[in-house]
């Protein structure tokens, strides 16, 4: 897990945190294989990254989740494809390679259209 650290600063918010520890840690039937996603939303600068870590670090939440957390911050346009090359990497897979990525750089580098864009 790569969490941003705790600022000294930090005030807690535990009503917010247990709502949000609530859906996290909501048992889940044995055939249940569904995704869960969790996502919090709000004015920018109102601390969104910092009460998620702070959550991550509770002792229910490192329970429920032993093998580890992937992290990742969704500010300022981030590369989603390197987001989740790196995350397959941290999973296992220190060869893969997206040809996704490679081919979007290769196309932004010397101009061309892949063959499934449109002409603009």
């Amino acid at each position: 897990m790569r969490a941003p650290p705790l600022r000294a600063d930090f005030v807690p918010r535990p009503g917010e945190a247990g709502r949000i520890e609530t859906a996290l840690l909501a048992p889940r039937a044995p055939d249940d294989a569904a995704l869960r996603v969790v996502a919090l939303h709000g004015l920018g600068g109102s601390g969104k990254p910092l009460l998620a870590a702070a959550i991550a670090r509770t002792p229910e939440v490192r329970a429920a989740f032993p093998h580890g957390m992937l992290w990742a911050t969704l500010r300022r346009a981030p590369n989603l494809g390197a987001i989740l090359e790196g995350w397959i990497r941290a999973l296992g897979n220190t060869d893969f390679r997206s040809w996704a990525i490679e081919t979007r750089r290769l196309t932004a580098r010397n101009g061309r259209r892949r063959p499934s864009e449109p002409n603009r």
